[in-house]
């Protein structure tokens, strides 16, 4: 894709499906290796060196390809976000309010949100993001600091233009 047409596109799930048994119904597992790799520097070298060297999540919103699981299977697969349909579009962007529910457990680390297989951004414990999507269809993950996304924190959505969507999140969607 030329990088006039990358500008122009925006990026979308609702179209995205497993290719090998044709499913549109999975969840976001992160990134590829993460666990893996990450799971190793948190037990190899301890918990305060991987809390101390947090990822860095804010540097862009363009991500590679993520890897899902699909529901129906149980298989994992790469995907990457689609352009989005004309159909898909909203008149007017609709408003996403994400508040992290405070915890005692990982108060400390923030969690990284993604819509559409793509960053928005992190939220601290107790603390609210919000921000906006383009698109009438959406999926809403949150990632531990390793960028490994809670099994429950994952949801489909659909927004109405120029609507406000609210959810409250606490390792899993409430």
């Amino acid at each position: 894709m030329e990088q006039g047409n990358r500008q122009s596109c925006i990026p979308s799930l609702h179209r995205v499906r497993y290719p090998h048994c044709g499913s549109a119904d999975y969840w976001m597992l992160g990134e590829k290796g993460v666990i893996g790799s990450n799971a190793w520097t948190f037990w190899g070298l301890g918990a305060a060196v991987a809390l101390a060297s947090p990822r860095d999540t804010s540097a862009s919103t363009a991500m590679d390809a993520l890897q899902y699981v699909c529901n129906s299977c149980k298989n994992k697969f790469l995907a990457e976000a689609l352009c989005a349909a004309p159909d898909e579009m909203l008149e007017r962007p609709a408003t996403v309010s994400l508040k992290r529910m405070g915890a005692f457990i990982g108060f400390a680390v923030p969690q990284t949100v993604y819509i559409n297989g793509y960053r928005v951004g992190e939220v601290a414990n107790g603390k609210t993001i919000s921000f906006q999507t383009p698109l009438r269809f959406n999926l809403l993950a949150v990632t531990d600091q390793f960028s490994a996304a809670f099994r429950k924190g994952t949801v489909r959505f659909e927004a109405q233009s120029g609507g406000v969507v609210d959810f409250r999140f606490r390792k899993k969607f409430l």
